[in-house]
């Protein structure tokens, strides 16, 4: 199963039972005999979904009596030794056409990494095999090594392998960005002149999407001000201790410098060549920081995206910090899955996920119905499970009349919508205020907080010029102390 930037392999898990199981970038999902790497099909783009020499699917199912005799998807034999996983069982390592495939022990990596390469060649005719090796960082292509190791600095790279055997038989597999190393400090800056490793502001990479894919662990990140126009999504993945901010004036000869977002504000909005973008997605993020910036401009569309959350996107993350930023003018629309939970977040969704909201200001977001009596949550921030302490926010003008286009749904929490059993929300020394000042026919509920499940405390909040109640409490609990 494949997954990843706003896709999940499994939601809404409860009552799953996973066996010997193979997913593509969805860590921490539990079961027996699980498996978390790249299943190397022989050309997925192409629909084809045999495996190739090397694949971690490879002789590792369990057999069922049913497979005796039995064909798979493309007419192999069921059973040929140890059943594999998936649709399509491989041929024996001795049998059909010469095929190849290269595998890494390692893929990501900080300011230097060595990587061991293995070829797997398999086929009825595997006699006087020849192999050439690129590595796609300049190092000179190695030959007639089964295993080989290449050295590579911070960069992302393409690595190619050749093979042919005594009959003239041959075949290519390469795979675009397949290494990543990141330097400890990347430097994001409109001015930079993109020399690696990156490492200072004359030297910073203009590129802030090879910036989020390579930070990965202990990296820092410092954003210049500027506006970053966003034609393509942000996906920052599988990132564990990780700090991104913004705000930094971009000049100082050694180091970051001084950091004033009021002064030099760092802006990621969606490109207005785009009609259809959610600037940021957090996936399986942790113990990491985003610091110092504006989210803006978002918009997700049900007939293009089909996820919530216009501004930004958050899912299985969590110790997130996310201080100091500005999420404005972002929108979600009403999606058509069928699935009532994608169906809101204009400025922030977040799905299983835990995290502190530090002096931000949630404002102007708004979520979209098109043509479906329905649900829409959470104009400036939906939340679905977890844990997340707000404190010294604004969530103002969200799911306000002007930008927003509602006839037949209802609308469940203009500010914020909390839900999840055991979903938390502990809000202090915030503003809720002026929420959903639109027309909605079919009813409108909890202007500044809807909860509908889980357990939402207020301390020193304010909560005030909201059209309809600034609390509603549909279900879970609510306690509210010197507000």
């Amino acid at each position: 199963m494949g997954g990843a930037g706003n896709k999940q392999n499994i939601r809404k898990a409860a009552n799953t039972t996973l066996i010997n199981t193979l997913f593509d970038q969805s860590p921490g999902i539990a079961g027996t005999g699980i498996i978390n790497q790249d299943p190397q099909f022989a050309d997925a783009a192409a629909e084809d979904y045999r495996l190739l020499p090397g694949s971690p699917a490879l002789d590792v199912g369990v057999a069922q009596e049913w497979q005796t005799n039995a064909l798979d998807f493309v007419g192999n034999p069921r059973l040929d030794g140890v059943v594999d996983l998936g649709a399509c069982e491989s041929l024996a390592s001795t049998a059909g056409v010469f095929r190849v495939n290269f595998t890494a022990d390692v893929r990501r990596g900080q300011d230097a990494l060595d990587v061991v390469f293995t070829a797997h060649i398999a086929g009825a005719n595997t006699n006087g095999t020849s192999l050439w090796w690129d590595f796609g960082n300049g190092t000179l292509p190695a030959t007639e090594q089964t295993v080989v190791t290449n050295a590579y600095l911070p960069g992302i790279y393409t690595v190619s392998l050749t093979a042919t055997n005594a009959a003239a038989a041959g075949e290519t597999v390469s795979r675009r960005g397949h290494i990543a190393v990141s330097p400890l400090n990347i430097y994001v800056s409109k001015t930079g002149s993109d020399t690696l490793p990156c490492d200072g502001w004359a030297q910073a990479t203009r590129d802030i999407r090879w910036a989020f894919d390579l930070a990965r662990s202990n990296d820092r990140v410092y954003l210049a001000g500027g506006v970053y126009d966003i034609a393509w999504p942000l996906i920052w993945q599988d990132a564990e201790a990780v700090a991104i901010r913004g705000g930094y004036e971009g000049t100082a000869p050694e180091g970051p410098g001084e950091t004033d977002p009021a002064r030099w504000p760092t802006e990621i909005r969606r490109a207005p060549t785009r009609i259809v973008l959610r600037p940021l997605t957090l996936r399986n993020v942790t113990n990491s920081t985003l610091a110092n910036v504006a989210i803006r401009n978002g918009f997700c569309e049900r007939e293009y995206g089909r996820f919530p959350g216009g501004g930004i996107g958050i899912y299985d993350s969590s110790s997130l910090v996310i201080s100091n930023c500005i999420v404005t003018n972002n929108m979600a629309v009403y999606s058509d899955t069928g699935d009532d939970l994608y169906m809101g977040g204009g400025g922030i969704y977040a799905e299983n996920s835990s995290g502190l909201l530090s002096h931000c200001r949630i404002s102007g977001n708004h979520v979209q119905e098109r043509w479906y009596d329905d649900a829409l949550k959470g104009g400036g921030m939906q939340i679905e499970g977890g844990h997340w302490p707000i404190a010294n926010c604004e969530f103002r003008d969200n799911m306000n009349g002007k930008l927003s286009y509602v006839s037949r749904a209802k609308v469940y929490g203009g500010g914020l919508y909390l839900a999840g059993t055991t979903a938390s929300l502990d809000i202090r020394n915030t503003v809720i205020a002026h929420n959903m000042h639109l027309d909605v026919p079919a009813g409108k509920y909890g202007g500044g907080l809807y909860v509908a499940s889980g357990a939402a405390s207020l301390t020193q909040v304010t909560i005030t010029t909201n059209a309809t109640a600034g609390i509603h409490r549909q279900g879970g609990s609510v306690g509210v102390t010197n507000s």
